[in-house]
């Protein structure tokens, strides 16, 4: 940001260091946020060493704070909706006013508050969780719930060439995932991924029938869309699933459509609220904790069908193919699952974040892999 910014708000312009300062001008704008957001121009003033702030000026920043802050005395806006963003522009005057500068905008759950609320002076009410079927925005409760964590993966992926090759080949040249549950295993597969997913939409309060959009005629496959020019012009993802899809069933696999459709809320989960759809469609290391989690539940369900023990490893039919070595579908499984319980994380976005699973990812592209043969004692994808 441009320290013009901050002139303009105070109405006063200052020489560089050593030089006899100029007399403010007037500006009605500066007077009426003072006023509004009872603060001083000193407040203001010290927040010209604060260089957080990425969207578009300072400016804008108050002016939506001063809006919702007139919003407060609408009757017509239900008292729980101005509770909900009055927290925000409270903690935000109060930074000021302490000399803490403004809010920290390049963190996840803060620019999310901030872009619902533009929403919310923008619409003059709370604005629906989405826009549209399948259309996720700042008020989506799954919304960038895992951003933090995957921005730390990402600083460590993108130095990381073992991490690049990892997802390329776990996600792009790899598809033995859909060939871990037989076919004749649809119907059982298919009630617990729908479990698995209500019981994830349920943290959040969503329901399976709100949530995913419906493909057009030419669209066979899920998948995950950035949308920033809808007919509001409003931020927002969308998550695009064809129930009629049967993944993997042409070749006598099956792949439940919740498991899916999880793997498609991961992405929402892990995506910074505002992103620009040229940023969204170049990010790197998206696909890598959506598949480990894709693959881990497309075993604990075939084993939950057949009995089988968790911490037994399964031999399928297709291992996954690294640098040319064959790894155990089952073992790789059994081990993201066994890091994931012994740190209690929630996401593979934190589970990637170990020591232990960095230590793993690079044994699997630089040393041994681990062959189907080489593992004694598996269970048989044909044993029954």
């Amino acid at each position: 940001m441009k320290p013009d910014d901050t002139e303009e708000l105070l109405a006063f312009r200052r020489e560089q260091s050593g030089k006899k300062n100029i007399e403010s001008k007037s500006n009605p704008f500066c007077e009426e946020m003072c006023e509004e957001m009872q603060i001083t121009e000193e407040d203001v003033r010290r927040l010209d060493s604060n260089d957080s702030f990425v969207l578009k000026s300072k400016k804008e920043y108050f002016r939506v704070l001063i809006k919702a802050k007139k919003l407060m005395y609408d009757e017509a806006i239900p008292k729980n909706v101005k509770q909900h963003y009055m927290k925000f522009v409270n903690q935000a005057i109060q930074k000021i006013k302490r000399g803490w500068g403004l809010v920290d905008i390049n963190n996840a759950m803060v620019r999310k508050s901030y872009l619902g609320l533009k929403k919310f002076v923008k619409y003059k009410k709370k604005a629906p969780t989405t826009t549209e079927r399948g259309s996720f925005d700042e008020n989506s409760p799954l919304l960038a719930v895992d951003a933090e964590a995957h921005k730390k993966l990402v600083n460590i992926y993108k130095n990381k060439r073992e991490y690049q090759i990892f997802e390329k080949e776990l996600y792009q040249e790899n598809r033995g995932y859909y060939h871990m549950i037989p076919k004749k295993d649809r119907a059982a597969a298919k009630k617990i991924g729908e479990e698995m997913l209500n019981e994830e939409l349920a943290k959040y309060g969503l329901k399976l029938e709100e949530l995913f959009a419906e493909p057009d005629s030419n669209f066979q496959n899920a998948t995950y869309c950035c949308n920033i020019d809808n007919e509001n012009n409003d931020w927002n993802l969308q998550v695009i699933l064809d129930k009629n899809q049967l993944n993997g069933e042409d070749e006598g696999q099956y792949c439940p459509l919740g498991v899916v459709a999880l793997h498609e809320l991961g992405h929402i989960k892990q995506t910074m609220p505002g992103i620009s759809k040229a940023e969204f469609e170049t990010k790197i290391g998206v696909e890598l904790a959506p598949t480990i989690d894709l693959i881990v539940r497309q075993d604990e369900i075939y084993k939950r069908i057949h009995g089988i023990d968790m911490a037994q490893m399964v031999n399928y039919p297709q291992n996954l193919v690294l640098d040319g070595r064959e790894v155990s579908l089952g073992a790789f499984a059994n081990r993201f699952r066994q890091i994931k319980e012994r740190y209690g994380y929630d996401s593979y976005e934190d589970v990637l974040l170990t020591k232990e699973a960095q230590s793993y990812i690079c044994l699997l592209e630089k040393n041994m892999g681990m062959t189907n043969r080489a593992m004694r004692g598996g269970r048989s994808f044909a044993e029954r």
